[in-house]
């Protein structure tokens, strides 16, 4: 019974154009299961006798990926989740293959030699756009081959680096790699809390210079990097000469008034950034205000999409930013929910429905605290007859009477379900 972990291998899986290298050991399929798939999946030996192990699983793994080399313009994508005997077998085929674009390493922790072999596969592969190493443990040492790699590569556009435990020298070998890359537009190094650096570390922040001098990056997620106000002071010194990035993700971070209002003061002069995401950070009244005041003297800035929810707004800066509102005609969806804003708070920054036909989505009572009086639900009523471009407001948690709740529910679906037959008739 044991052997037929390993002889067989089972096509199974959810894309056509996937092959997964896997070693996760699991039963048999049937013959019908396996006509109607193209992924690869390879069996795991690991339970069984080593002597087997070095042999015929082996044996059979190797087998299976000349597929891949064979020229099979069916498969697109690899995933990774073997031992590293194999993976010298994969990178030869991914040299010579030119039709696979992603690869996703998964469950398996990378030391530096599979990294290192990986590395020379980007030097000469001029197909793969995707890599995917999230969860890999690859340290300084992996992220500093990694950037030797994307240095020589102009094929990858959408690297995920999410927790891969690096610090801030590695992570300005990779800043210093993508200030001379063409191709990344896509980077996400979230989870890594330690990247950024503090008062402990000397080193200086190079992604910095990566803001001035790359043309390609459009989205950069550093979400939960522990970021402070120093960090995001010296991102917004390059962002001042960025006109590429489009999306900007920097939620559950520890950013406060000062870095964010020297952000907003470098973003007078950006026209590029289209999404901007800093939930649950420590921004108060004061960040608000001047990103306020900057979306009213620069009316080219093109936000479309802004969270500052879980935050610590008040109501102070709520006249201010429905001003800013008034005079914005980019922003279509906004969010500050779960922030210290009461009702006379949220009886303010409503006021912008009234002349406001761009906002669609704009959440702004989701907690307890942040709840509408019968008066203010009334009122909302009142402006969403006139209004008929805003489609979703606010959860059940809003505190108003259920008819008044409905009411409102019932002028949302109308907006949308007008906007729908828009779309039709286009």
């Amino acid at each position: 019974m044991r052997n037929n972990f390993f002889i067989v291998f089972s096509i199974i899986i959810k894309k056509k154009t996937d092959i997964h290298l896997n070693i996760k050991k699991m039963m048999v399929p049937t013959k019908d299961r396996i006509k109607k798939t193209k992924d690869i999946i390879l069996h795991d030996a690991h339970e069984f006798d080593k002597e087997i192990n070095n042999f015929k699983s082996i044996y059979t793994k190797k087998r299976e990926l000349k597929t891949l080399k064979s020229g099979n313009n069916d498969i697109t994508r690899v995933f990774v989740d073997f031992d590293k005997l194999l993976f010298p077998y994969l990178c030869k085929s991914l040299k010579t293959t030119s039709h696979v674009t992603n690869i996703t390493f998964a469950y398996e922790y990378l030391d530096f030699m599979i990294i290192y072999q990986f590395a020379k596969v980007l030097a000469v592969n001029t197909s793969i756009k995707i890599i995917c190493m999230e969860n890999q443990m690859i340290r300084d040492r992996g992220a500093l081959l990694m950037a030797i790699a994307l240095k020589n590569n102009s094929t990858v556009e959408t690297i995920n680096m999410k927790n891969i435990s690096i610090y801030p020298h590695g992570f300005n070998c990779i800043s210093e790699a993508l200030c001379t890359n063409s191709s990344i537009k896509n980077l996400d190094m979230s989870d890594n809390g330690y990247m950024f650096p503090t008062k402990d570390y000397e080193y200086e922040l190079k992604f910095t210079e990566t803001l001035k001098l790359n043309s390609t990056i459009e989205s950069i997620n550093f979400s939960d990097c522990r970021i402070s106000d120093i960090n995001m002071c010296m991102l917004s010194e390059g962002l001042k000469y960025n006109s590429t990035i489009k999306n900007i993700i920097l939620h559950h971070n520890e950013i406060g008034d000062d870095g964010f209002i020297e952000f907003a003061r470098k973003l007078r002069t950006n026209s590029s950034i289209q999404k901007l995401n800093l939930c649950n950070n420590n921004i108060g009244d004061r960040g608000l205000i001047e990103l306020s005041e900057a979306l009213i003297s620069n009316p080219s800035i093109n936000i479309n999409d802004l969270d500052i929810s879980y935050n610590k707004i008040t109501n102070e800066s709520m006249l201010k930013l429905r001003d800013a509102l008034w005079f914005n005609t980019s922003i279509k969806k906004i969010d500050i929910t779960h922030n210290c804003i009461n009702s006379k708070g949220i009886d303010i920054i409503v006021d912008v429905l009234i002349t406001n036909r761009t906002i669609e989505c704009f959440y702004f009572a989701n907690s307890p605290f942040q709840s509408l009086e019968n008066k203010s639900g009334q009122k909302l009523v009142k402006i969403l007859e006139n209004n008929f471009s805003l489609k979703k407001m606010m959860n059940d948690e809003c505190g108003i009477d259920y008819y008044t709740r409905d009411t409102l529910k019932a002028l949302l679906n109308r907006n949308y379900d007008l906007s729908k037959q828009q779309i039709n008739s286009i």
